[in-house]
């Protein structure tokens, strides 16, 4: 869910420490209007904070992936680039939170005394964290008020969203969730490393090969009873998997449609996957532990649904208008990462960095601005999951 998932980004990038180097950005005016909510502002500090949390998040996971100039990379078949895309889910994102938090005394959630004084002492260190670190922080326009206000709102919104999905009262029966266990072995059938080290196709004949070891190992468990020692015979490992329904399962497709059609004790034929032999034997019709978590998760599913649909439904009630000429001045040219502090660098850490920085042409190097951690606040600690000071 959108919703829930930028909540623990945000958190868990704002507890990080960030390392925010590259060209040196426009300065900002962060009290200019970014967008309206019906008749509330959406700052440019706000605003350009969300979004520099979510390009540091971003960046750190997969420009390694997408290269340097990831942002500029067109996204599906609108022609809207990935710094466009991620800019618009940032405003819609804070759009929602507000809509959500004017909604919050209608199902009676509020912010505690505790909760209040925590997010105020959060954004203060997190200030304080970063003192001597000006520059970092106007880039971020990262101020106590800044950063509390959106504490505030993810504080809020995490307590709303178990109070809409308690509302959407969903029950899951065992036969929806139900799951079979089985157990199977395969053998890799596209290539192999031959004498020299080479890796080389199978041929028709190797193959051949494969089957006839998977099905004596199957006619030996038959007779036999142990599959696992049959298998080991081949030094093969039998491994165990559960299936049902379009939970996620270990097995191919194939094979696990396959093993529904078993009784107990029962062997599938000999399964080509593409890249592998598979046979499985079937363990058990009805899994009661697997039986559970699928049914856990059908409900978390289904109750992030109803308050996907819910907050939607909200939304759309309410006028939302960007300013595109103040908004788009907020640019993700100049690369951000999270990362550890200077102070906690190891010394080979930082003779690399260093060697990196000279690798860089001068046009390039920019000043390094660091942004240290921020103190959890108590009544964000479930967005915060393994983030530590």
């Amino acid at each position: 869910m959108k919703n829930r998932r930028r909540i623990t980004a945000v958190a868990a990038v704002l507890a990080a420490a960030l390392l925010m180097g590259g060209c040196a950005d426009k300065e900002l005016d962060a009290s200019q209007v970014a967008a309206t909510v019906g008749g509330e502002e959406i700052t440019l500090g706000l605003a350009n904070f969300a979004a520099r949390l979510q390009q540091a998040e971003i960046e750190t996971y997969y420009m390694a992936y997408l290269g340097t100039d990831m942002w500029n990379q067109e996204m599906g078949e609108d022609g809207q680039t990935y710094e466009e895309s991620i800019k618009e889910s940032v405003l819609e994102s804070l759009r929602n939170s507000i809509v959500i938090r004017d909604y919050a005394e209608e199902y009676g959630v509020a912010l505690t005394e505790e909760e209040e004084t925590a997010i105020q002492e959060a954004a203060a260190q997190f200030i304080s964290d970063n003192a001597g670190n000006e520059k970092g922080l106007a880039r971020m326009t990262a101020t106590e008020d800044v950063v509390a206000e959106m504490l505030t709102l993810m504080t809020i919104e995490e307590k709303m969203y178990y109070e809409i999905a308690a509302e959407a009262n969903i029950e899951i029966s065992d036969e929806e969730a139900a799951q079979k266990a089985a157990d199977y072995v395969f053998i890799a059938n596209s290539s192999h490393t031959n004498d020299d080290g080479e890796s080389v196709e199978y041929t028709e004949e190797e193959k051949e090969e494969l089957r006839s070891q998977l099905q004596d190992i199957v006619d030996s468990a038959q007779e036999t009873g142990d599959f696992a020692a049959a298998a080991q015979e081949y030094d093969l490992e039998v491994s165990s998997a559960t299936f049902g329904g379009d939970a996620v399962t270990a097995l191919p497709d194939d094979v696990a449609a396959a093993a529904d059609t078993l009784a107990v004790g029962e062997f599938t034929d000999i399964i080509d996957s593409g890249t592998a032999y598979y046979v499985a034997q079937l363990t058990s019709e009805f899994d009661q532990e697997a039986t559970d978590a699928r049914k856990d998760e059908l409900k978390t599913e289904r109750e992030m649904d109803y308050y996907d649909e819910k907050v939607a439904a909200w939304a759309d009630e309410v006028e939302f208008t960007v300013y595109d000429d103040v908004w788009d001045q907020v640019t993700f040219a100049s690369p951000l990462t999270i990362g550890t502090s200077p102070a906690e660098e190891t010394e080979e850490e930082a003779d690399e960095a260093g060697e990196a920085a000279d690798s860089e042409p001068a046009a390039d190097a920019g000043e390094e601005e660091t942004a240290g951690e921020a103190a959890e606040p108590e009544a964000a600690e479930d967005t915060q999951e393994g983030a530590e000071e």
